[in-house]
């Protein structure tokens, strides 16, 4: 019986040893070559540190080299403007603000991007400005650099309480204007040091100050390309610097009543329109109706069943190419006016020309006036948005920037990081900040520091130390009051005080500090979406794209609700990616279980079935007979006043959890006019508040908050955590596996042992 359960013992340990054998090699395996990439990796981060560490420049003197790039020849500023080359049109680009440099050394930029339709002639600053009563015989430059290249530096003195003006021709040379890159920074630097009476340098940093005025910017002259009906050209001539509103292109669409048809107008009017300014002129119609408009260029969207007569000649010679394809034509109409022509045999397949027009990178292959996209193309970037839903975003100021921070000088440094997060972004509790940083080891440590700011919120600080300087981190949490908010930039602040500044001139004393390029912020999404105007474009944009958006529409929509719906969706898709979620669909055709999306409907009451529907869920509800509205505890309403008003209200959807429903209604369509002139101007588009607008006959708007909840949002299914993080999952079964066969392996030697010891 022992000689059996001895052999029996030995069998199994056999077995178990050959199963730790097998899953330790399997993991082994993966082990190493896990760590050979790791090591891969860190070899090759270590050669570009490395390499990267030799490009940064880190002692005081070589950083110092901004500094004295700034210092050198220098002459005075010429306020005349410069004989200008002759081009046919102007564009201004401006900062948005008044900019000031403040204290001994200082800088501004400003973004420029100058469009491939532009046969650019020149480009030229002009600088308004104001500067301190204290700078007067002091050394005071500006340098002025174009896309990290220096071109142009003068002094500057107090002469007056007046503005004063600096023309600069910019070298068309160093202006990117080309396929590889057409977005140009401009560098203003100012370096500026007071003294006083004994000629010593003066502590005082706050009062030597330029403003520069938000009149200020660059001027650049262009004559137009013709775009010979190149695809690559797109959005021009549909959309161009010279009709910033749109108003010379209507999208139309061959049937109205095409459900797939409307949805890729609706895309388009959507992309087009992020290139609108003050107003959103672009409107949607039949081609029908276009046909008797004053529209310079169209864009038709339709099947090949569905087209007028007049176009069925020009894609005849494509018959053959269209089956399981979507066809863009650049052609012209009868006028000879530009003519978009995007059709296909297959509803379905519509949607990828719409796809294919808001993918800048894709247009900008296509040299030909023709081109097809094949059914399922667009499926990889939109699988691609779904993924990003769940992910965490963590980012680099590597990644951010190409680099790290660099800040020269004495006092208060700021330089801002704007962030690569959608606008529809607000701040989550997990939200973390770690910032790699060293600094010189003249300062004076009981007054030198670093904060961080959350947009213009301080959010984390830390004082500066000895022991730490050549290697110094702060890492925090953000604070509760400032979760649930927004800002599109983060700001790092150093103040660099030196105990002997006073009466020192010498340059390489210069104090400064270094950000390193592995600092890293954590911005994960907050999923609670607030029902209120001010938190646009949530919920119908979220992480950079639509949020799986449905349109519905009166079952015989007209050109005025076609347009309004379409501005209204452009509204809220201004800095929306490509590929988002949109649908469309007729309010008899609207299936309350299939619901389960962010609805934006528009219309009257006689006309949108849907809006008779859920009349008991708006804030201002209409009467019986859907005439007018009427009075709640908010606002009493007059007879003619209730007939009169168009309304914005945001809801949550009374037909899905974690939804939200926007609806655009008034009585008749006087009153729906009035609110798309709301929709239609960007100002007053982008000022809406609260969670109802209503708008009367004088133009007056009022808002109202009704609710004060937040809509949180569902969080991943089991089966959707374990589809989307299958590797992990899988590494983790492996080594649990591994630890509890050993574990039992344990268990049956002590056995055995014990069964050894016992006397035969």
């Amino acid at each position: 019986m022992l000689k059996m359960s001895s052999r029996f013992f030995k069998a199994v340990i056999c077995i178990l040893i050959i199963v730790v054998v097998t899953v330790s090699s399997t993991q082994g395996v993966y082990m190493a070559s896990v760590s050979d990439a790791l090591k891969s990796e860190a070899n090759e981060a270590d050669k570009a540190e490395t390499k990267d560490e030799k490009d940064i420049i880190t002692p005081e003197d070589s950083l110092l080299s901004s500094v004295k790039n700034i210092l050198e020849t220098t002459e005075e500023p010429t306020g005349i403007k410069p004989q200008l080359p002759k081009s046919a049109y102007t564009t201004d680009f401006n900062w948005d603000s008044p900019q000031t440099l403040r204290g001994i050394y200082s800088s501004t930029e400003l973004y420029f991007t100058l469009p491939e339709y532009w046969d650019t002639k020149y480009a030229c600053v002009r600088l308004e400005y104001r500067v301190s009563q204290l700078i007067r015989e002091t050394p005071c430059t500006l340098t002025f650099s174009i896309n990290k290249q220096p071109f142009y530096s003068c002094n500057i003195t107090y002469k007056s309480n007046e503005t004063d003006f600096i023309y600069v021709l910019i070298p068309k040379e160093l202006l990117k204007n080309d396929k590889e890159s057409r977005s140009n920074t401009l560098l203003i630097s100012g370096y500026a040091r007071l003294y006083n009476e004994q000629g010593c340098i003066d502590d005082d940093s706050n009062a030597n100050w330029l403003t520069i005025t938000d009149a200020s910017g660059v001027e650049a002259g262009y004559d137009l390309k013709p775009h010979n009906n190149r695809i690559d050209y797109y959005p021009y001539p549909f959309m161009s610097s010279e009709i910033k509103t749109g108003s010379n292109t209507l999208i139309t669409v061959a049937n109205a009543s095409q459900n797939e048809e409307v949805s890729t107008a609706m895309m388009i009017m959507s992309h087009l329109s992020k290139n609108t300014s003050g107003k959103n002129n672009l409107s949607v119609s039949s081609w029908e109706g276009s046909q008797n408009g004053k529209s310079s260029s169209r864009i038709i969207v339709g099947l090949t069943k569905n087209l007028p007569g007049d176009l069925l000649g020009k894609i005849e010679p494509y018959r053959s190419q269209l089956k399981g394809q979507a066809m863009i034509l650049f052609t012209s109409d009868a006028s000879n006016k530009p003519l978009l022509l995007i059709t296909s045999e297959d509803a379905d397949c519509l949607a990828e020309a719409g796809f294919f027009l808001a993918d800048a990178d894709r247009v900008d292959q296509e040299k030909d006036s023709v081109t097809f996209i094949k059914k399922g193309t667009a499926e990889i970037k939109i699988n691609a948005v779904k993924q990003s839903d769940v992910k965490a975003d963590r980012y680099t100021l590597q990644e951010m920037t190409g680099g790290g921070f660099e800040f020269i000088g004495p006092f208060h440094q700021v330089k801002t990081l704007f962030l690569p997060i959608p606008s529809d972004y607000t701040l989550s509790s997990a939200s973390k900040v770690t910032v790699n940083f060293r600094y010189s080891k003249n300062l004076d440590f009981k007054r030198s520091m670093l904060t961080v700011y959350w947009g213009d919120i301080p959010v984390g600080s830390k004082k500066l130390s000895l022991e730490k300087a050549d290697n110094d981190e702060l890492t925090f949490f953000m604070p509760a009051d400032v979760v649930g908010t927004k800002a599109g930039s983060i700001k790092f602040a150093f103040d660099l005080e030196i105990p002997d500044l006073f009466c020192t001139t010498r340059r390489d004393e210069m104090p400064w500090a270094y950000i390193s390029k592995n600092s890293s912020i954590y911005l994960p999404f907050d999923s609670n979406i607030r029902l209120s105007f001010d938190s646009r474009p949530s919920p119908f944009q979220r992480n950079g794209s639509l949020n799986e958006v449905l349109l519905v529409l009166s079952d015989k929509p007209s050109s005025e609700e076609l347009t309004l719906l379409g501005r209204t969706l452009a509204l809220y898709s201004k800095t929306a990616d490509t590929y988002g979620t949109l649908k469309v669909v007729k309010a008899g055709e609207f299936n309350e279980k299939e619901a389960n999306y962010n609805i934006i409907t528009s219309g009257t009451p006689a006309a949108n079935s849907l809006i008779q529907k859920i009349n008991d869920n708006l804030y201002f509800k209409y009467n019986s007979t859907g005439t007018e509205f009427m009075t709640n505890e908010k606002l009493i309403l007059t007879t003619d006043y209730a007939k009169s008003i168009g309304t914005l209200q945001l809801l949550k959807s009374p037909f899905a959890e974690g939804r939200a429903m926007l609806v655009l209604t008034g009585p008749d369509n006087n009153s729906l006019k009035m609110v798309s002139k709301i929709v239609s101007n960007e100002k007053t588009g982008w000022n809406l508040s609260k969670d109802f607008v209503l708008i009367d006959t004088e133009g007056n708007i009022k808002a109202y908050q009704f609710q004060n909840y937040e809509i949180k949002e569902k969080n991943p299914t089991i089966v959707q955590s374990v589809t989307q993080n299958k590797n992990s999952l899988l590494f983790a079964l492996a080594g649990t596996s591994v630890m509890v066969v050993l574990f039992l392996a344990m268990i049956l030697i002590f056995i055995r042992m014990k069964q050894n010891k016992k006397p035969h």
